[in-house]
């Protein structure tokens, strides 16, 4: 397999949580502790973190403030065409590598239908103006994957406290 680009985006300010979404735990891992290691099970080689220019794989956001979608298209604009990415964010910590892996196997930019993340994005010459990172998915993703029977619930965000509380019940039976 080519070779990917692991991208985490971590530099939210996580105003609805209340908290650094980033150190919360999941299953005794901080969020961005997982998200790292769900794309290196996946395969995915290097990783990078946008918005964390602290953490010793962090990218510091050169526009500020601007959101990740600015941040996200700023980091492809600086990759030559053709350069693959696997994108997730922070606050999904029920992701799985069985569920990325299928995203890579594709060869092209893809994601999972009717899902903004996770997403292969290609770089292609012109890249969309945009801030929204659903708008930078949609131009750089030409390919939609079915969600795998059963698999829908581990697309949820943990975007506020209530999101965390019900994804703790769900998943940690």
């Amino acid at each position: 397999m080519e070779s990917v680009i692991g991208v985490v985006l971590a530099g939210g300010r996580s105003m609805r949580m209340r908290t650094d979404k980033a150190s919360l735990l999941w299953q005794g891992q901080t969020f961005l502790d997982r998200a790292i290691s769900l794309l290196q099970s996946a395969g995915v080689q290097p990783v990078v973190v946008l918005g964390r220019p602290d953490h010793p794989n962090g990218i510091a956001d050169r526009v500020s403030d601007c959101g990740p979608g600015v941040a996200l298209l700023d980091f492809l604009a600086q990759r030559p065409v053709g350069t693959r990415a696997l994108v997730i964010p922070v606050d999904m910590p029920f992701l799985t590598a069985d569920l990325l892996r299928p995203l890579l196997e594709t060869g092209k930019g893809c994601r999972y239908q009717g899902h903004v993340m996770p997403a292969v994005l290609l770089r292609q010459k012109d890249l969309p103006v945009t801030d929204r990172v659903s708008r930078v998915v949609n131009n750089l993703s030409e390919v939609s994957l079915s969600v795998p029977e059963g698999d829908a619930a581990r697309f949820a965000s943990c975007n506020t406290p209530e999101d965390l509380q019900k994804a703790r019940q769900l998943f940690e039976k």
